[in-house]
């Protein structure tokens, strides 16, 4: 991979698509942006955790379901993240974590088109 700036040159294994980068671009910028080092910091050591935190605990949402013999959809996921955590999830960054999931863990995930046409 070439970079030039912020920009992609050559990508050959095309590892990385420059249009699914928008909550890295989002963590980045806020990262630079940021005023005092310090704080930038401790801001990208939080978001880098939640991330991490959260793609583990899908991990292991998709593990229990699969032992159960249970159908794994994206729907699910987001609802039991959504209820262990109190928080409510962007698609956006849903997808952000299912794509952790899927390279760094290995565990595919199916999409939301196939989780919905399971669903009715």
């Amino acid at each position: 991979m070439i970079f030039d700036g912020n920009s992609l040159i050559k990508n050959n294994k095309k590892i990385i698509n420059p249009k699914k980068l928008e909550i890295e671009k989002h963590i980045i910028t806020k990262f630079l942006t940021h005023g005092e080092l310090g704080f930038s910091y401790i801001f990208f050591k939080n978001e880098i955790f939640k991330a991490f935190k959260l793609s583990k605990s899908i991990v292991e949402f998709i593990n229990d379901e699969k032992e159960r013999d249970n159908k794994i959809n994206i729907i699910k996921i987001n609802k039991n993240i959504e209820d262990s955590y109190q928080i409510k999830i962007n698609p956006i960054y849903l997808n952000f974590l299912i794509s952790i999931v899927e390279s760094y863990h290995g565990i595919p995930v199916p999409s939301i088109t196939t989780s919905f046409l399971g669903a009715l």
